[in-house]
């Protein structure tokens, strides 16, 4: 009986090692992100109040209501081919409710304002407005992006 005991709570302290050394796959954290940002839909972010967001690998969309005097207008900021493998994982910042995302190099953003046509302007940075209780959750999602797309992006003549 004591044989028995003591091979079920090694199998148990084996499993529970094993579950804790899964990292979230790219699935999962892309899921977790955009319940997240789901979330802060109604919240007042830098550029107005937060109407609809959508993101995945590729993709953030958000669509804010920005109200001046009364002559309301709608801005959409659509950006694609996120440089997730250049991510500086050691210089986000916070303000408040806004999380500051860095890369190690610019790259092109896609906005339009209202029914005016579809602008571009270069950045290195992203702003996203988050619960303050998810921005240390959200850190490190962007994180594990970045690893996986480290992993994904392999140079075959970089050597």
């Amino acid at each position: 009986m004591k044989k028995l005991f003591a091979i079920c709570l090694l199998l148990a302290t084996t499993f529970t090692i094993n579950a804790q050394d899964k990292k979230p796959t790219k699935e999962e954290t892309i899921a977790f992100m955009n319940r997240t940002l789901k979330s802060t839909i109604g919240f007042e972010g830098l550029d107005g109040k937060i109407v609809e967001i959508d993101f995945n690998l590729n993709k953030y969309l958000l669509k804010t209501y920005f109200d001046i005097g009364g002559s309301g207008f709608y801005t959409s900021f659509i950006k694609s081919e996120f440089p997730w493998e250049s991510l500086l994982v050691n210089q986000f910042q916070v303000d408040e409710n806004n999380l500051k995302i860095r890369f190690s190099r610019n790259y092109r953003f896609k906005y339009k304002m209202d029914n005016d046509t579809e602008k571009e302007r270069l950045i290195s940075s992203l702003d996203i407005t988050l619960p303050l209780d998810k921005i240390e959750s959200f850190k490190k999602a962007c994180i594990r992006l970045s690893e996986i797309a480290k992993e994904e992006y392999i140079d075959p003549f970089e050597k």
